[in-house]
This record gives C-alpha cells, sequence and structure tokens, in this order.
C-alpha cells in the first residue's frame, strides 16, 4: 500500500522513511516533500524502508 502510493506520487520508495515512534517523515534530498505529502494523504500505516 505504502509503496504503492510513493510510486504514484513519483517517489522511490527508497527516498522516503517513515519513523513509526514519532511519526515523522524522513524525505532525502532531491525529493519533494510536498509530492510525498500529496501521495500519501496522512493514510499510511507501517513503515517503509
Amino acid at each position: 500500500m505504502e509503496r504503492q502510493l510513493l510510486e504514484v506520487s513519483g517517489v522511490q520508495s527508497c527516498d522516503v522513511s517513515f519513523d513509526t515512534k514519532t511519526a515523522i517523515v524522513k524525505v532525502a534530498k532531491g525529493t519533494d516533500p510536498k509530492a510525498v505529502a500529496a501521495g500519501l494523504s496522512g493514510k499510511f500505516s507501517g513503515s517503509v524502508q
């Protein structure tokens, strides 16, 4: 699910990592945070690595 959303926003799964304990989304340099947020829409769960 998460990987599909990332692909939809044009971001590779390796570009984004989640810290489920603090609910912080870490985005690699060169990645548009807005695109990631739009793709996730706050509907992600678990972690993506």
